[in-house]
């Protein structure tokens, strides 16, 4: 998912930053918060906009998640350090729209990054 992150914001300097980042948080407690999510982030000194990539995995993968659950649902959030209250935010707002089991059970069935995008937006509006 970094990868994909780096792909789409042209920031290759931040790979191995972002990397380090999400691997810390990682070690201090896992980012799979439950119900087959995780919203693994990194907080990088650097000059670039919030932004995020979702992945889905039918599967489901091992995060070590906090219910010990296979994760089918991926956040990887990025942002700088300058915007602490924003990255604090969008985890708020994630947490409560994929605390939504209809949400999930969308994006689980979704077939192309469109549908995707339209599911996410759709439930921000109604919140």
């Amino acid at each position: 998912m970094i990868d994909r992150w780096v792909r789409l914001s042209g920031r290759e300097d931040l790979r191995e930053r972002i990397r380090a980042s999400v691997w810390e948080r990682e070690r201090e407690v896992s980012t799979g918060i439950g119900r087959g999510v995780a919203i693994p982030h990194a907080e990088i000194d650097a000059d670039f906009e919030t932004s995020a990539v979702i992945g889905i995995s039918p599967k489901g993968v091992d995060f070590d998640a906090l219910d010990s659950s296979p994760v089918h649902v991926v956040f990887l959030l990025v942002c700088p350090f300058r915007e602490e209250q924003a990255r604090l935010k969008i985890l708020r707002g994630l947490s409560r729209l994929l605390g939504e089991a209809s949400v999930r059970k969308a994006l689980r069935k979704a077939s192309s990054e469109e549908e995707i995008v339209e599911i996410v937006r759709d439930n921000e509006r109604a919140e």
